[in-house]
């Protein structure tokens, strides 16, 4: 929930749209969701205005599942990372909209876009082999809302080479 959200959700209890019990409920699970395997942060977009990232390494494909689900009942992009073509292809049922960097082995789920900042940030990458680095850097920028630009294999890989 962002800051503009929070505002608009105290407006509607106070103006009776929403009732104080419909209010406990809805802050039921703030300042986190406890699934079993994750504690999920549900005040992280109203903090800083950024959705919830998960780190998919060493987590089985339904522990990855349970948590998505969790971020995306309530409507808050998600950004998964260092996972595989089979959680994509899992998400993408519960989530259509799902997009899956193969290279950089990250998924993204947007239900909103993010403001993109001014400026920029440049991805420069000495190689190929740096390939995989680049594009999880590439999506986890952009999920952040920054604009970024990538500058692959920039042949500086060995200064021998020079």
């Amino acid at each position: 929930m962002t800051r503009d959200e929070a505002l608009n959700f105290i407006r509607t209890v106070k103006s009776g749209e929403k009732s104080e019990r419909e209010a406990i409920e809805f802050l039921r699970d703030f300042p986190f969701s406890d699934v079993g395997c994750a504690k999920i942060d549900t005040q992280r977009a109203l903090r800083n205005g950024t959705g919830e990232v998960i780190y998919g390494a060493n987590k089985t494909d339904d522990e990855i599942l349970q948590i998505a689900s969790v971020i995306g009942k309530k409507n808050e992009n998600i950004l998964i990372t260092r996972t595989n073509e089979n959680v994509f292809e899992r998400i993408r049922e519960i989530f259509p909209q799902a997009n899956f960097n193969a290279r950089g082995r990250v998924i993204s789920v947007k239900f909103k876009e993010p403001a993109l900042t001014q400026s920029y940030i440049a991805i420069v990458s000495a190689g190929t082999a740096d390939g995989a680095v680049v594009e999880e850097a590439y999506e986890t920028a952009r999920f952040l809302g920054n604009d970024t630009r990538k500058f692959s294999d920039a042949g500086v890989a060995g200064l021998h080479r020079l």
